[in-house]
């Protein structure tokens, strides 16, 4: 009779031990991006492209080339700064921009540029057009939207509450040896990032996006957004939220292009 007992209280731990392992058991993770860029249904629709990033005062700068026809013909499009700004017929502006990076991204639309022109320059400067970073490259051969990401190092560093202008610039009709500057230029300032703000993001998470945009620092919004689509090229949530953003600043035309990111040289 006792070792029946035994037997009973044997299976019973064996059982016991097998629910438990299967409770454990690590079920399987569905993918990260896909659930983390899931929105909520109370979201509305192309909530971006409802903000706005008004004109922060003086400063301002050059939005887009100018006209093609005149300095770089047959160009599918104006070299243009992915920045707020405003458009006219006499002139296209460019606002001051915000940024939370001490080695910010500065984005552009490069269009398809002739085979004779192939190298643009990109520069950096400070509010006293002192030179902090310079440098010519090599334009790619397709056109496209790009990011020029600034080399990591102490010289190049943003620092908080000031000013800085940036510029792309191409020189076109080489072949009449008339060369002529076709350029853009913006301005960046960088802000301190605050703990407000950092519980924001991490609220936001991956999407930090939506913090940034939802508080003007545009710099930073769309940097987070392009390297998630970059990473998630095909994801109907980003690709929205991409084209919204962009057309909040009245840019939407550029939203359906290639993305790429270049990395400046020391």
């Amino acid at each position: 009779m006792a070792g029946i007992k035994l037997l009973q209280l044997f299976i019973r731990f064996l059982l016991f031990v097998v629910i438990i392992n299967f409770m454990n058991y690590p079920s399987e993770a569905p993918a990260q991006s896909i659930k983390l860029i899931s929105t909520s249904p109370n979201q509305p629709k192309n909530r971006l492209a409802k903000l706005k990033f008004p004109n922060n005062g003086a400063p301002v700068g050059r939005r887009r080339g100018g006209a093609r026809r005149e300095v770089c013909p047959n160009l599918d499009n104006s070299l243009t700064a992915l920045v707020p700004g405003e458009d006219s017929e006499v002139e296209s502006k460019s606002f001051l921009t915000l940024t939370v990076s001490e080695h910010p991204t500065f984005w552009i639309y490069l269009p398809k540029f002739p085979a004779t022109v192939t190298t643009g320059q990109f520069s950096l400067q400070d509010e006293n057009n002192k030179d902090i970073y310079r440098k010519s490259l090599t334009l790619p051969n397709k056109s496209g939207v790009i990011g020029f990401k600034l080399p990591q190092n102490a010289r190049n560093a943003l620092k908080v509450n000031q000013k800085y202008q940036w510029y792309f610039k191409v020189s076109c009709n080489e072949v009449q040896k008339r060369p002529r500057n076709y350029y853009v230029y913006a301005w960046i300032t960088r802000i301190e990032m605050t703990s407000n703000l950092d519980s924001q993001l991490k609220s936001t998470k991956p999407r930090e996006y939506i913090t940034y945009a939802e508080n003007q620092i545009w710099e930073s919004a769309l940097t987070n957004l392009a390297d998630l689509r970059l990473s998630n090229a095909n994801l109907p949530q980003l690709i929205e939220d991409w084209t919204g953003l962009l057309e909040s600043v009245g840019l939407g035309e550029f939203s359906q292009v290639p993305i790429q990111r270049y990395q400046l040289e020391e």
